[in-house]
């Protein structure tokens, strides 16, 4: 009969829903949040590009970046995160040759989307809004470059990027034969891709509101440099120019309460 076979399956689907359920009661509600967050940095170009003359030494330079986010804790375990950030990338450089000071600065502004899975690490029944919360994330950043702002100085005297770029360079002509580059952001691609990771701790202050704060960093996919702007070094060699960073960020979260 067709009866005892359907009453067979709706138990079934019963049971089925029941357990699913029990377990998914186990892993915990599942909420949205908001985000307010501020980093502060140091920006790394890897691979300087010296458009044939000799290389720079690389120096520190600090930088820092803002924004707002939206996340969703997946039960008490996991958690996936995005964002809109304006931020920088960049590197300074110093070095002597023939007896002056050369400094070439480069400040790259971008806006920059995030997408993060992050993994809460405490035990399931010891996270959410009782214990600190420590946290592992991983993901990609998608960036946009803005503006590109360049400084470059010999003997401590301002100079323009072709005066600097003709000392000791036997590729100058190559130089000379590209477009004109009086806005630094003609020399860099828009748009980058960088791996990013971190590890932080959360804590919630009020029943709704938490804190965040995390040691990152991340790591660039894509050659910054334009492609008439791949020119080789001294030693006839060329290689890509990559974002990197390592920071800290700290994160004002707000949990949706009826969401």
């Amino acid at each position: 009969m067709v009866f005892p076979k359907m009453q067979k399956q709706a138990w079934l689907f019963l049971i089925t829903l029941g357990m699913s359920t029990a377990i998914w009661g186990q892993a915990g509600r599942n909420y949205h949040y908001f985000t307010l967050e501020g980093e502060g940095k140091l920006d790394f170009i890897f691979n300087q590009n010296s458009y044939g003359r000799p290389e720079l030494k690389y120096r520190l330079k600090p930088g820092y970046g803002y924004g707002i986010g939206y996340g969703y804790d997946i039960g008490n375990r996991h958690k996936v995160q995005t964002a809109v950030r304006y931020t920088t990338g960049g590197q300074y450089y110093k070095d002597v040759f023939a007896g002056l000071e050369h400094i070439r600065e480069i400040e790259l502004n971008y806006l920059q989307v995030p997408l993060l899975y992050k993994f809460i690490l405490n035990r399931p029944s010891k996270t959410y809004r009782k214990d600190f919360q420590w946290i592992l994330s991983a993901g990609a950043h998608f960036s946009y470059l803005t503006k590109a702002n360049a400084t470059y100085k010999i003997d401590d005297k301002t100079v323009s990027f072709y005066t600097f770029e003709a000392y000791n360079n036997s590729r100058y002509d190559e130089i000379l034969r590209n477009p004109d580059v009086t806005d630094p952001t003609k020399l860099y691609n828009r748009f980058d891709i960088a791996l990013c990771g971190g590890f932080s701790v959360l804590y919630f202050v009020l029943d709704y509101v938490a804190i965040e704060l995390e040691v990152n960093g991340s790591y660039g996919l894509l050659d910054l440099n334009r492609i008439e702007w791949q020119i080789k070094n001294v030693n006839g060699e060329y290689s890509p120019s990559q974002n990197g960073q390592f920071g800290t960020r700290l994160t004002l979260l707000y949990y949706v309460p009826f969401w």
